[in-house]
C-alpha cells in the first residue's frame, strides 16, 4: 500500500474582498475533491481556510501513487472478422488471443482487458493545482500578466504546495510553486519556512490568524475587553462580525472616543 502524505496548498495574493472569500473556500472544496475523485485518489480529511491574503486547503494523507487498476476496452463487432480482430489487438498491444467477448444489447464485441499502472499523485497534483486555481470562479476575475495570460481575483504573490516534504512544481501567473508562506503584511517576515505540524502556529508568531473561528473568537473577547468597566453596552451585529472576521489576517479591537466639540447635533443620551 502506498504510504500517506499530507498535502498543504497555499494561494498567497493581495488582499482579496471579504465577502468573497467564503463562496472561494466553497469552490476550492468542489474543485479539489472533483480532482481526487476523477483520479481515484482519496485525500484523507480535509480541511479549508481563508484570510484576505490567502487561500489555504489542506489534505491529511493522500497516497504517493494511484492503485493500479484494470480497465476494459471495448473494440469492434465480431460481425467485423479477424482483419477487425488483429487490428484491434495490435492497438493495444496484446496478441488476438488474448481478446474476449464482451456481449451488449448491440450484440458481442472484441474486447481487452488490460492493466494500468497508477501514477504518482506529485505528477496529478502538478497538473491539476494550477487549473483549480484557474477555475475558481470570481465576481470579475482579472489580467494580471498580460492579456492572454491567467486571471484571477488579485494578483498572486506566493504559492506553497508541499506534499510530504516534497514541493509540487508548476507554475500559475508567473509564480513558481514553492515552500515558504509569507506573514502579515506588516507584522510579519516575508518568509516563513514551516512543516505541516507548525504551520499554523508559524503563521501566528508573524501575524496571521489562520482560523476563521479564532479569530471571530479573539474579536469577540477583544471587545469585551474594551467595554470592561466603561459602562457602555454592545449591540450584537453578526453580520457586521462575520465581514471583519474575513476583513483582516490579525484583528485586534480597540476603544475610540469622539471629542465632545465634534458631538453638536448628536441625540441627548447617545454614548459612545
Amino acid at each position: 500500500m502506498s504510504e500517506l502524505k499530507p498535502l498543504l496548498f497555499e494561494i498567497g495574493v493581495e488582499e482579496i474582498p471579504h465577502w468573497m472569500l467564503q463562496p472561494a473556500l466553497a469552490d476550492m472544496e468542489r474543485l479539489f475533491t472533483d480532482l481526487c475523485a476523477g483520479h481515484s485518489i482519496d485525500p484523507g480529511e480535509l480541511k479549508f481556510d481563508a484570510t484576505p491574503r490567502r487561500l489555504v486547503l489542506r489534505a491529511s494523507g493522500l497516497p504517493e501513487r494511484q492503485a493500479d487498476r484494470e480497465e476494459l476496452v471495448i473494440g469492434p463487432p465480431k460481425s467485423a472478422g479477424p482483419g477487425a480482430a488483429m487490428g484491434f489487438a495490435k492497438k493495444n498491444g496484446v496478441a488476438v488471443e488474448e481478446l474476449i467477448t464482451e456481449t451488449s444489447a448491440k450484440g458481442e464485441y472484441f474486447a481487452v482487458r488490460r492493466k494500468v499502472e497508477g501514477r504518482e499523485v506529485r505528477d496529478i497534483l502538478s497538473e491539476g493545482l494550477p487549473a483549480l486555481i484557474a477555475k475558481i470562479p470570481w465576481p470579475k476575475a482579472m489580467y494580471w500578466t498580460g492579456k492572454g495570460g491567467q486571471t484571477f481575483i488579485r494578483p498572486i504573490r506566493w504559492i506553497v504546495a508541499l506534499f510530504g516534504d516534497t514541493i509540487i512544481e508548476f507554475e500559475f501567473a508567473g509564480v513558481k510553486s514553492g515552500a515558504l508562506s509569507r506573514g502579515h503584511r506588516r507584522m510579519g517576515a516575508d518568509e516563513i519556512a514551516f512543516d505541516h505540524s507548525n504551520y499554523e502556529e508559524r503563521l501566528e508568531k508573524n501575524g496571521v490568524i489562520l482560523s476563521a473561528e479564532k479569530r471571530k473568537k479573539r474579536i469577540q473577547d477583544g471587545i469585551r475587553k474594551c467595554l470592561r468597566g466603561k459602562g457602555l453596552k454592545l449591540t450584537p451585529d453578526d453580520a457586521l462580525l462575520s465581514d471583519l472576521v474575513y476583513l483582516t489576517e490579525f484583528p485586534t479591537p480597540i476603544l475610540g472616543s469622539f471629542d465632545a466639540k465634534f458631538r453638536s447635533g448628536w441625540p441627548t443620551g447617545l454614548k459612545t
